[in-house]
């Protein structure tokens, strides 16, 4: 409360919640929340798998438009039949439906990537290794044809 001295009119203001809850309001909505616990769940499942299948579908689709030059017609072929059947199974409400098509391009893309690995590996290390060996050599040879000394030193702290 405040009280003016000059005037002497005195005000008060009191503060009350003005929707405060019951405690059957409040029990009510617990056990409503309890009750939609497994929706709540399943719901937050498939938003999951929504947003899997999303950002899977923009990866492949970006790794195929990359690697066109280095996949062939079938790779291509099964990749982009594996991408229709994720985006198909994504409008569908059944979210097994969806994880078996997620499964099913995550499957595909390995094979595909487990392909192009070992065909960049096979002709690349065999070349490396060539020219790795080669400058080796060379470097040994320097190495030899300059004067190198052997010391012994002791540390002094």
């Amino acid at each position: 409360s405040a009280k003016d001295k000059a005037t002497g009119k005195e005000q008060s203001i009191r503060i009350e919640a003005s929707s405060g809850l019951s405690d059957a309001e409040v029990d009510k909505m617990v056990n409503d929340a309890k009750k939609h616990e497994t929706e709540d769940k399943n719901k937050r499942e498939k938003i999951d798998m929504d947003n899997q299948a999303e950002q899977l579908i923009y990866q492949t689709e970006k790794n195929i438009d990359e690697y066109k030059d280095k996949l062939s017609k079938e790779e291509k072929k099964a990749l982009e039949d594996a991408v229709s059947k994720v985006k198909t199974a994504k409008e569908s409400s059944n979210s097994d439906d969806l994880k078996t098509a997620v499964d099913e391009l995550n499957n595909a893309w390995n094979a595909v990537a487990s392909k192009m690995y070992e065909t960049a590996k096979e002709p690349g290390a065999t070349d490396n290794s060539k020219e790795t060996k080669s400058k080796s050599k060379t470097k040994s040879k320097k190495k030899d044809d300059a004067e190198i000394e052997d010391a012994d030193f002791e540390v002094v702290d």
